[in-house]
Order: C-alpha cells, then sequence, then structure tokens
C-alpha cells in the first residue's frame, strides 16, 4: 500500500513536473518567437537607418551642388559688374576730355569770333577812311 502511494505520489509529482516542462518549452519557445520578432524590428530598424542616411547624403549633394552653382553665378554676376564699373569710369574718362575739348572749341570759337569782328570793325573804318580819301580827292 505504501507503495503504491508513493508511486501515486510519484506519478502526481512526473505529471507536475511534466506540466511545468511543457510551460517552460511553451514559455521558451514564446521568448525565441519574440527574440526573433525583435531581432527582425531591429533589421527593420537598421535598414530604415541606411535608406534615411542616403537620402540624407543626397540631399547634401544637392545643396553642396546648388551652393557650387550660385557661388559661380555670383562670380560671374561679380565680374560682369566690375566690367561694368571699368567700362562706366572709361565713359565718365571719355566725357570729361569731351568736355574739356568742348569748352576749349567754344572759348576759341569766342576768341575767334571777337577777332573776326574787330578785322571787320578794322576793315570798316579802313574802307570808310578809303572812301573819305577818295571822295576828298575827286573833290
Amino acid at each position: 500500500r505504501n507503495d503504491r502511494e508513493n508511486i501515486k505520489s510519484l506519478e502526481v509529482m512526473f505529471k507536475d513536473v511534466l506540466d511545468e516542462s511543457e510551460n517552460l518549452a511553451f514559455s521558451v519557445s514564446m521568448l525565441e518567437q519574440k527574440e526573433k520578432e525583435g531581432v527582425e524590428d531591429i533589421r527593420a530598424l537598421f535598414s530604415g537607418f541606411r535608406a534615411t542616411n542616403e537620402k540624407i547624403d543626397n540631399v547634401s549633394k544637392g545643396v553642396k551642388e546648388t551652393e557650387i552653382e550660385y557661388a559661380k553665378k555670383n562670380q560671374d554676376t561679380m565680374d560682369k559688374i566690375e566690367k561694368v564699373e571699368t567700362e562706366n569710369k572709361k565713359t565718365l574718362e571719355y566725357l570729361d576730355e569731351l568736355l574739356l575739348s568742348t569748352v576749349t572749341l567754344v572759348n576759341k570759337t569766342k576768341e575767334d569770333e571777337s577777332k573776326t569782328i574787330k578785322i571787320k570793325e578794322d576793315e570798316s573804318k579802313t574802307n570808310k577812311s578809303e572812301m573819305k580819301s577818295l571822295i576828298q580827292d575827286k573833290t
């Protein structure tokens, strides 16, 4: 009888151990499944990080190219402005020379007009004088 009770007790203990083993196996299986899912999630995150980094690199390259193009266009514009300023300076110098020449010509013309008027006045006096003398000679 004791042996039977012991065997029964052992069977119950064995059954409890088997149940616990099944529970542990199920728990381990669930942990392994969660671990696999966690690894897949981490891989997906890293893949997303790589894709994001590639996009950032592409945008950075585009920004750098745009900055280089802007710098070139800006330099071209500055060069054009410098050329225009140089041409404006030359034009102003030519205009100053032209003004000086014009003033000189105007002054010379005035002097020539004065001389011409004086010569004409002198000629007129001379002609009057000659006419008077002719008239006196005839009388």
